[in-house]
């Protein structure tokens, strides 16, 4: 069992940087299983973690959007309005939702949003940036090969969900 109280996780691919949202709406980092946790900002609701463990994309509670590049960088507020985002290995390749469940897509830190159709609640990035998967406010679960795919309807019902670094499974 690892100390700490989270309503929200996400880790890097070697679960060697992990980072989380207390119910305080603080983020918290650790080093691994063995770490101690840190506070990296306040006001915060959302937190996702680039495979690599170097860039970090957040949501403030008013629905703004953060990035941050390495461990030591601070906090930098960026054009959009997001309730969930997920990253790639790189954070480069950006998926977000907002309360409206309207999805959004952004190439890297420097790029803009682009709107995207459909309608989820909860988006999920592969590592390598071309599978994406979501879920619905009916739970139903949808994949998107890139961003120039197209949508499709998977058997199943999920809340939230997440993916591993080839998009190949999902939970």
């Amino acid at each position: 069992q690892v100390d700490g109280s989270l309503t929200q996780l996400d880790l890097d691919k070697w679960a060697t940087s992990i980072w989380g949202v207390n119910s305080e709406n603080t983020i918290y980092e650790r080093n691994g299983a063995y770490g101690s946790w840190s506070s990296e900002g306040d006001g915060f609701k959302h937190v996702s973690v680039s495979g690599s463990g170097k860039r970090f994309w957040a949501i403030k509670t008013n629905g703004d959007v953060y990035y941050r590049k390495g461990m030591n960088g601070s906090w930098k507020k960026k054009q959009g309005w997001l309730n969930q985002i997920s990253v790639d290995q790189t954070g480069h390749e950006v998926w977000g939702v907002n309360l409206n469940n309207e999805i959004y897509y952004r190439d890297g830190v420097n790029g803009s949003w682009r709107s995207i159709d459909g309608s989820l609640k909860n988006i999920a990035v592969s590592g390598d940036g071309k599978h994406i998967w979501g879920a619905n406010d009916g739970n139903q679960i949808y994949y998107r090969n890139g961003v120039n795919g197209s949508w499709r309807l998977i058997d199943g019902s999920l809340k939230q969900i997440s993916v591993d670094y080839a998009g190949e499974n999902m939970w």
